[in-house]
Formats: C-alpha cells, structure tokens, sequence
C-alpha cells in the first residue's frame, strides 16, 4: 500500500518535472540553442538510447519545420515519425499542423503522451504505414532517412540479407511514386538521405549542413 507521503512525494516529482519540460518547451519556442539532452531526457529511456541515431536533433526539426511551413494551414507530414521529436518541436515552433506516421505502436503512445504534455493541439500521431497513406492530404513531407532500420536490419545475417534488402528498395521504390504523385508545390525537407534519388519532376530548394548531415530541402515542380 502506498502511503500518502510517499504519494505526496510523487505528485511533487511529477509537478517540478512538468516544470522543467515547461521551461525546456519554452527555450526551443525562443529559439535558444539547446542540447538535445534537455529535451530526451522526457522520452522513456529505452526512446532516448536511440536517440543520437534516430531521433531528429531540436535545431534541424526547428529548421525543417521553418523551411517547409508557409502559413498557419500547412499541414506537415512525417514518414515514420519515431519518437515523434520533430512533429513536437514542429508543432510548439510553428502554427501548421503535423501529423507523425509510425508502426512502432509504443512509440506512437509515447509520442502522444509528451505531445498531451507539451499541450500541443496542432500535432498527431497515427500507427501504421506512412506508406499505406495518401500523402497527397499533406501540403509538405519530412524524411530522416526513414527506411534506414530496414536496410539496416540486413546486417543482422546473411539469411536476412536478401528479404531485408529487397525490402528496403521496395519501400524506396513506393515512396518515390507517392512524391510523384505529389500536387505542384509540395515541399519535402530530407535529412540524411532517404535511401534514393528524388523523381525528375522534383527541384533542389536548399541545403544546409548539421554537423556530418545535410538537411535537403526540394519543391515539387
């Protein structure tokens, strides 16, 4: 039985931490730079081990959103949002509205609790297949090497190799049909590749290096 000290201690835990997500919240909204680690550390732990190699860093998830949000009605879509990090720092730093697609369903859970937390009404999470989806209900698209974990699954053996790695340029393949089969004007904003090169009828918009990654910024044609 939980005493009520002890749950008084909590309740205590829980309102300084809220705090402290408040104050790491309002910093980004700022624009102050700031180490991912303020912010993970509001992930659960088996999120933030993940973090350096998957999750979007706060300044390029500001710079992203900022690059592909023209107005307060763009609606922003994230193929396999993970931990759903740049749909967050999209939606505290702009007025558009971002929508993160990911099959990992604890992680969708997750990134809908932190969303409640951060009381953000302009972001939503789905599990599923971003690839499943119309993409063509969203005026802009972000990719963080978003099949990268299906690629990378075909080092785990050599009897993988061969399902892993079709299934890698399977995915590749259905993603470049559905940024053909984007509107005219649609922008799509690239962090560390996506596993292949845009369609012809997509123009380079901008660049901009992040350490060893490059954000990329393109505009269908």
């Amino acid at each position: 039985m939980v005493s009520k000290t002890n749950r008084r201690r909590s309740g205590s835990g829980h309102r300084a931490e809220d705090l402290e997500l408040k104050d790491v919240l309002e910093q980004i909204k700022q624009g102050h730079d700031i180490h991912d680690k303020e912010f993970d550390r509001f992930l659960l732990s088996e999120a933030r081990a993940f973090s350096k190699i998957y999750w979007t860093p706060i300044a390029v998830a500001r710079r992203a959103a900022e690059l592909l949000v023209a107005s307060p009605e763009t609606r922003v879509l994230d193929v396999g949002s993970g931990a759903g990090k740049f749909c967050l720092i999209g939606a505290l730093t702009t007025k558009a509205h971002f929508t993160g697609i990911e099959q990992n369903q604890k992680l969708v859970t997750m990134a809908k609790a932190l969303g409640q937390r951060c009381a953000l009404s302009n972001v939503s999470f789905m599990c599923g297949d971003a690839l499943a989806a119309d993409w063509r209900q969203w005026h802009a698209y972000y990719l963080f090497n978003p099949f990268a974990a299906e690629f990378e699954a075909s080092t785990k053996s050599i009897h993988a190799n061969a399902i892993a790695g079709e299934r890698h340029v399977d995915m590749v393949n259905i993603a470049m049909d559905k940024l053909e089969q984007a509107p005219s004007g649609t922008k799509a904003a690239i962090y560390w590749g996506m596993g292949g090169r845009l369609p012809p009828s997509w123009a380079h918009d901008y660049s901009e290096s992040f350490g060893s990654g490059s954000l990329e910024v393109w505009v269908k044609r």
